[in-house]
Protein backbone atom coordinates (compact mmCIF):
# COMPACT_ATOMS: atom_id res chain seq x y z
CA UNK A 1 0.00 0.00 0.00
CA UNK A 2 2.57 2.68 0.40
CA UNK A 3 4.93 1.29 -2.38
CA UNK A 4 1.94 1.39 -4.74
CA UNK A 5 -0.57 4.27 -2.76
CA UNK A 6 -3.14 1.79 -3.31
CA UNK A 7 -5.11 0.49 -0.52
CA UNK A 8 -5.03 -2.90 0.24
CA UNK A 9 -8.49 -5.07 1.41
CA UNK A 10 -8.22 -8.64 2.64
CA UNK A 11 -10.84 -10.61 5.06
CA UNK A 12 -9.90 -13.58 7.72
CA UNK A 13 -12.03 -16.29 9.35
CA UNK A 14 -13.93 -14.40 11.67
CA UNK A 15 -12.20 -16.20 15.08
CA UNK A 16 -8.76 -15.22 13.59
CA UNK A 17 -9.95 -11.45 13.49
CA UNK A 18 -8.36 -10.10 17.03
CA UNK A 19 -5.44 -12.27 16.22
CA UNK A 20 -4.72 -10.39 12.65
CA UNK A 21 -5.37 -7.04 14.16
CA UNK A 22 -2.33 -7.66 16.72
CA UNK A 23 -0.52 -8.74 13.51
CA UNK A 24 -0.89 -5.67 12.02
CA UNK A 25 -0.83 -3.23 14.99
CA UNK A 26 2.67 -4.62 15.21
CA UNK A 27 4.16 -4.69 11.98
CA UNK A 28 2.58 -1.58 9.97
CA UNK A 29 4.54 1.87 10.24
CA UNK A 30 2.88 3.78 12.91
CA UNK A 31 1.45 6.20 10.10
CA UNK A 32 -0.19 3.94 7.67
CA UNK A 33 -4.16 3.83 7.88
CA UNK A 34 -5.97 1.10 8.73
CA UNK A 35 -9.64 0.77 8.41
CA UNK A 36 -12.10 -2.23 9.86
CA UNK A 37 -15.62 -2.53 9.14
CA UNK A 38 -17.56 -5.96 11.19
CA UNK A 39 -20.94 -7.75 9.99
CA UNK A 40 -21.60 -5.25 6.82
CA UNK A 41 -24.65 -7.05 5.66
CA UNK A 42 -26.12 -7.09 9.75
CA UNK A 43 -27.92 -4.66 11.93
CA UNK A 44 -25.34 -3.92 14.16
CA UNK A 45 -22.66 -3.53 11.58
CA UNK A 46 -19.71 -1.00 12.39
CA UNK A 47 -16.60 0.57 11.01
CA UNK A 48 -13.57 2.33 12.09
CA UNK A 49 -10.70 4.06 10.46
CA UNK A 50 -7.42 6.04 12.02
CA UNK A 51 -3.38 5.66 12.06
CA UNK A 52 -2.45 2.85 13.71
CA UNK A 53 -0.58 4.63 16.42
CA UNK A 54 -3.99 5.50 17.22
CA UNK A 55 -5.31 2.20 16.94
CA UNK A 56 -2.41 0.58 19.19
CA UNK A 57 -3.11 3.21 21.93
CA UNK A 58 -6.61 1.86 21.94
CA UNK A 59 -6.92 -1.53 19.72
CA UNK A 60 -10.66 -2.26 19.63
CA UNK A 61 -12.29 -5.41 20.35
CA UNK A 62 -13.29 -7.60 17.15
CA UNK A 63 -16.10 -9.62 17.88
CA UNK A 64 -15.35 -13.30 17.11
CA UNK A 65 -18.35 -14.59 15.29
CA UNK A 66 -18.47 -11.60 12.91
CA UNK A 67 -17.02 -11.79 9.42
CA UNK A 68 -14.74 -8.17 9.43
CA UNK A 69 -13.25 -6.37 6.12
CA UNK A 70 -9.66 -4.78 6.87
CA UNK A 71 -7.70 -2.12 4.48
CA UNK A 72 -4.94 -0.72 4.69
CA UNK A 73 -3.57 2.39 3.33
CA UNK A 74 -1.73 6.02 3.48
Amino acid sequence: ALKTGQSQLFIETPYRNQVLLQALLQTLQHHTRLAISNGLTLSNASSLSDQVKQLRRNPPLLDKHLPAVFAIGR
